[in-house]
């Protein structure tokens, strides 16, 4: 048997990547996403399964492993009980976008149609945006066009076939991915140089979406 190490995040590198949001192409920006959540996944399944001896502990996440793929974390955090389905559902959406922008050579783009739609069935991001995915558009007679969710305006005469741009929509809704991803996971954030420790928790009224799932 050897020494337990308890695997952990500094928070830092997860202020890098939020500001590489900012900066990367569209296809940097998923496949950084993923990356992200496959790590956080990987602390979780190493620090839950840190007994035994290295050589067992790393055939865990071989090749051949139970822990080998990012579709196979996803489903096992599912099963244990660690996140709940509506991060299930995206965090696979995410992975089939992933593998869309890794093996395609013409990616075309997070605002592409069909991509937007895509993004748009995200749900985790509803716990911070409680109209997310419901965003419409209409005109009025004065052929002005009003944006707005829930019940049509007064003086809006026809709708118009609106997603909301995938672009806007990754970058508002992979934020709230990744940190329920994170509270859920209960991932330790390494905070200064001295080592010292916290567990990202969730606003209340997420927390309580969280609850009623």
């Amino acid at each position: 048997m050897t020494k337990t190490t308890l695997h952990a995040v500094p928070i830092e590198a997860i202020n890098a990547f939020n500001r590489s949001m900012q900066e990367e192409s569209d296809r940097a920006r998923v496949l950084l996403a993923v990356m992200w959540m496959d790590r956080f996944l990987t602390c979780r399944l190493s620090n839950e399964f840190g007994k035994g001896n290295g050589d067992a502990r790393k055939r865990l996440f071989s090749t051949m492993g139970p822990f080998s793929s990012f579709a196979a974390k996803i489903d096992i955090a599912f099963c244990a009980g660690w996140v709940s389905s509506d991060l299930h559902h995206d965090m696979h959406l995410l992975r089939r976008l992933r593998n869309n922008c890794a093996h395609s050579l013409d990616f075309p783009g997070l605002n592409d149609d069909g991509i937007s739609k895509q993004i748009s069935k995200l749900q985790t991001p509803s716990r911070q945006y409680y109209d997310w995915g419901d965003l419409k558009a209409g005109a009025t007679a004065d052929e002005a066009v009003v944006f707005y969710s829930g019940h049509r305006p007064k003086g809006v005469t026809e709708d118009l076939d609106f997603t909301t741009p995938g672009s806007l929509g990754f970058m508002m809704g992979i934020q709230v991915v990744i940190a329920v991803l994170i509270s859920d996971l209960r991932v330790p954030l390494i905070l200064d140089e001295k080592g010292s420790l916290a567990i990202a928790e969730l606003p209340e009224h997420m927390r309580k979406a969280q609850q009623e799932d």
